[in-house]
């Protein structure tokens, strides 16, 4: 375990931050222990264990691109065991699903996610795993323990850069599994690709439940091995206060994609309300008034426009 300095606005003390640096994010240390956990059901209808472990792992596949985007390993060194397999689970479960999040500062949005997780239950069913790992100190567990700070405060601790770097991997778009999308589906699961009926549906068993959590130990074991490998080259964030209301802050986002030899082409995103939903499909929109905004001061040359709240930036630069 390793800690650094940092400094809290209005506090009269530099209180030091704790650093999960376990191999994996501590999903090594207890491996076995925590495997079991996911194996616990009260019944044959009891699929809470098994539902938790699959999102979790198809988070890592939705917020996790290799030498693209990702969660920055410096946010994954704030969090305890359980609050890393809460926030992947969250990211899974809540990706295009909530349009309030666009307007949650970064502090809040990181809280909100780790929380959920721990809240997942039902009626009749086995004691939810994430909260049995944080209960009996799995992994890494000095956080909550010893840290003094809270989740918003050990958020806000993480650079500027960084921020915008975990806002671009969650405000990314939701891809569909061929479980969802049999012909189409971008994102290949492995584990329901060896465990499914023929009617599709994903069958619920020990072996399917080990190995969601083998998969996503893998996803994690790589993550904390290879670091950060993210491709910022054709990518600027920005971090902006709402124009109406100014406590909701919005990511906006500007990526350009194309192949050689052809034309590039621009897309702007932002988490507002129409710019949420027209990220996600759920309603064809125009561009919202941030994104013409931004396009504006954009034309200007202007990096980070005037005509905008900007409390963040990060400009493009190479991979």
């Amino acid at each position: 375990m390793a800690s650094n300095r940092i400094d809290q606005p209005g506090k009269s003390v530099v209180l030091e931050r704790i650093v999960n640096d376990y191999p994996a994010f501590g999903l090594e240390q207890d491996f076995q222990q925590i495997q079991r956990l996911f194996l616990r059901r009260a019944g044959l209808d009891d699929h809470l264990n098994f539902d938790i472990a699959k999102g979790t792992y198809l988070g890592t596949q939705h917020i996790e691109v290799p030498e693209h985007i990702g969660t920055p390993v410096s946010m994954l060194q704030l969090l305890d065991t359980p609050d890393v397999i809460s926030l992947f689970y969250s990211a899974n479960a809540l990706k295009g699903n909530d349009w309030a999040l666009g307007g949650l500062p970064f502090d809040k949005l990181v809280a909100k996610l780790v929380h959920l997780g721990y809240k997942v239950e039902g009626k009749d069913f086995a004691p939810n795993a994430i909260r049995e790992i944080k209960n009996r100190r799995l992994g890494f567990s000095m956080h909550n323990s010893v840290d003094p700070l809270t989740m918003e405060e050990r958020a806000n601790s993480l650079t500027m850069d960084d921020q915008i770097l975990f806002l671009r991997a969650f405000f990314s778009h939701r891809w569909l599994t061929q479980e969802q999308q049999p012909h189409n589906g971008i994102i290949h699961d492995p584990v329901y690709a060896q465990h499914h009926r023929l009617n599709r549906h994903a069958i619920d068993s020990n072996a399917s439940r080990s190995r969601y959590v083998e998969e996503f130990v893998k996803q994690l074991r790589r993550k904390y091995e290879s670091g950060d490998q993210f491709d910022t080259s054709r990518f600027q964030g920005w971090v902006v206060r709402s124009l109406s209301n100014p406590e909701r802050v919005y990511f906006l986002q500007r990526n350009v994609f194309g192949m050689p030899g052809r034309k590039p082409v621009e897309r702007y995103d932002c988490t507002c309300y129409r710019g949420y939903n027209r990220m996600y499909g759920r309603q064809m929109m125009d561009e919202c008034k941030h994104i013409e905004y931004l396009r504006k001061g954009l034309e200007m040359g202007l990096e980070k426009p005037s005509n905008m709240h900007t409390l963040g930036f990060m400009a493009s630069r190479p991979a």
